[in-house]
């Protein structure tokens, strides 16, 4: 085994030193880690593994929440380790590596050579049995020694498979999307964070307790389509839930379910404002569909856009760090929003949302237009006999609602208009009002704590806003509320598609910036 030590800086507590023994070494919250992290709840339960490699050191990154750096560099999956690496686990726990180059081991090369002369001795056979054979141990206590330590580490072993319920396998599932009282109506990606992941053989997925779908590979997300759903099934709420199977067919019911609500034939379930309408593209309607393209970016890829994106709102001062699973989910609504002619949809409507927005209350260029295309994706009406997720009583490009625009004080701008009409002239008016008195007067530029709270009154959206912390840099940690996150996701998710149609297979399209006007 070639020589390393791990120092461990864990916050509020003293500095701890390991030295490597093991080919594995573990590091999480869970208590039966190599390294176990159980009050950093930044930590996930199985987060990273070192691995021994021949002489070679590699840090492994088990699909953690909160992520693996080495020297400050986001790890995506693995690194070979060098001396006086500084790894951090989720942020908060530090570990330095250190490799020393001597080595234990002696070769034959380092036994210096003796000429012995060739001596005929004559010893008698009684004196060199009664004489010691040498001064270290004897064999018979070293196969003695070997055979305990053999013993006791089977012991360990059946104790280990004892506690762990007898299956060997204490890997963790949970639901990280959709989010707990989504509503389905098509189809809905389902992503899972997965602890532990190496002795999964399938993950199952049931619904009221019967089995829907399942996966056999990393990352074990799948997708439900209504269409291949039981035909019994009623619309409304159900329970969603998780069960991993191991290699010897053990199954375990995961402890944290989620609540849907299936909206099939046409019924009116749960619905939430920030759901976009559907498409309706002449005599097709495009329901909520998915661009098969769009998933074809890593979350890297995902992260560096969501940057060049937030990069654009000039008036925002924040420098924001991007959590994994926030851009998972935007990675996978990206699909929802890659779908073809959304530039043709919004180039009628550019007059009014450069002049409302950008001319007459100075707001970045590209909060009217990615607010309509999260909102809306510039949809005005609801194709005949279609449903949509949005409230029934929101109207236009923004999604708001004309009681939201009298009780604020905002329908005295339209005079005779109203939030549906086709010119959306009005629509701009309270959309471009409000998000000023939001992004500018509460937030001071601020323009993601806007969209988390985009639809609250201004006086609910100041309650709100003086509960929050100094620092707001990691929003997904500090927007708690179900709705909101989903708010901000849309928005980014249509964003990024919005500004970089080609990357998602959009060939027909341009940038919304093209619609800007001119500096």
């Amino acid at each position: 085994m070639p020589n390393a030590t791990l120092i461990i800086n864990q916050p509020g507590h003293a500095a701890t030193s390991l030295d490597i023994s093991e080919a594995v070494v573990s590091i999480g919250r869970a208590p039966d880690n190599t390294i176990s992290l159980e009050g950093d709840s930044n930590v996930s339960r199985y987060h990273a593994e070192i691995e021994v490699r021949g002489t070679d050191f590699w840090i492994v990154d088990l699909g953690s929440s909160n992520g693996t750096t080495v020297n400050d560099a986001p790890l995506e999956f693995e690194s070979q380790l060098k001396d006086g690496d500084r790894i951090s686990i989720g942020g908060s726990t530090r570990i330095e590596f250190h490799q020393t180059q001597t080595s234990n081991y002696l070769t034959p090369a380092a036994t210096p050579e003796v000429d012995v002369p060739d001596v005929a001795l004559d010893v008698p056979q009684v004196a060199a049995a009664a004489a010691p054979a040498s001064t270290g141990p004897s064999p018979v206590l070293i196969i003695a020694a070997v055979a305990g330590g053999l013993a006791l580490v089977a012991i360990i072993a059946a104790v280990l498979l004892l506690t762990r319920g007898g299956s060997g396998c204490d890997a963790t599932v949970r639901i990280v999307s959709p989010q707990s009282g989504t509503t389905v109506r098509d189809s809905v990606n389902v992503h899972v964070e997965v602890e532990g992941g190496k002795c999964i053989e399938r993950v199952i997925y049931q619904l009221d307790g019967k089995e829907v779908a399942s996966a056999e590979t990393q990352p074990f997300d799948v997708v439900l389509e209504t269409d291949a759903l039981p035909s019994d099934l009623s619309s409304g709420r159900h329970e969603f839930s998780v069960v991993v199977e191991d290699e010897e067919g053990n199954k375990k019911l995961q402890e944290d379910s989620i609540t849907l609500a299936f909206d099939v034939g046409g019924g009116t379930g749960p619905t939430t404002g920030d759901t976009p309408p559907p498409v309706d593209s002449g005599t097709t309607t495009i329901n909520n569909q998915t661009n098969n393209a769009a998933s074809s970016l890593s979350v890297v890829e995902v992260r560096e856009l969501c940057v060049r994106l937030a990069k654009g709102f000039s008036s925002s001062k924040t420098e924001y760090k991007y959590d994994s699973e926030f851009l998972r989910q935007v990675q996978q609504r990206t699909g929802e929003y890659a779908l073809e002619g959304f530039h043709e949809r919004a180039r009628p409507f550019r007059d009014v949302i450069n002049t409302s927005f950008i001319g007459a209350q100075g707001l970045d260029p590209p909060l009217g237009y990615v607010l309509a295309m999260s909102r809306s994706r510039f949809v005005l009406t609801k194709p005949r006999g279609a449903t949509s997720g949005a409230d029934t009583s929101a109207e236009g490009l923004w999604q708001m609602t004309q009681a939201f625009a009298q009780s604020n004080g905002y329908n005295g701008l339209c005079g005779s208009e109203t939030l549906a009409d086709q010119s959306q002239r009005c629509a701009a008016l309270v959309a471009a009002s409000y998000s000023k008195a939001i992004v500018i007067n509460l937030f001071e530029g601020d323009f993601l704590y806007s969209v988390a709270c985009f639809g609250m009154a201004p006086k609910d959206a100041g309650e709100w806003r003086a509960k929050l912390p100094p620092d707001r840099s990691d929003f997904w940690k500090v927007i708690n509320s179900p709705e909101q996150r989903e708010r901000v996701v849309r928005f980014f998710a249509a964003g990024i598609v919005g500004e970089n149609p080609q990357k998602f297979g959009l060939t027909k399209d341009r940038p919304l910036s093209s619609l800007y006007p001119k500096k």
